[in-house]
């Protein structure tokens, strides 16, 4: 399974209002993926970070992409 299988993405103005647009986005997200707890909290911090700066600095849409990958399982010494 790819990431781009269960992952959602959005594509957002350069506007203020974009970043809590996308803590919005990534909090649906997070209800429908089952991500609770601290994690959320975190999510949702580093989302609104992001989004700011790429607003503030970068003065394009803002493409976002939230999904979450599989670790892969660590080989086991025979």
């Amino acid at each position: 399974m790819s990431f781009t299988d269960w992952s959602r993405e959005t594509t957002l103005a350069p506007v203020p209002l974009s970043s809590r647009a996308a803590r919005h986005f990534v909090a649906d997200w997070c209800i429908t993926e089952g991500v609770i707890g601290d994690v959320v909290d975190t999510l949702l911090l580093l989302t609104a970070e992001v989004v700011t700066n790429a607003v503030l600095h970068g003065r394009s849409d803002v493409h976002l992409r939230v999904g979450r990958r599989r670790l892969a399982r660590p080989h086991r010494r025979r």
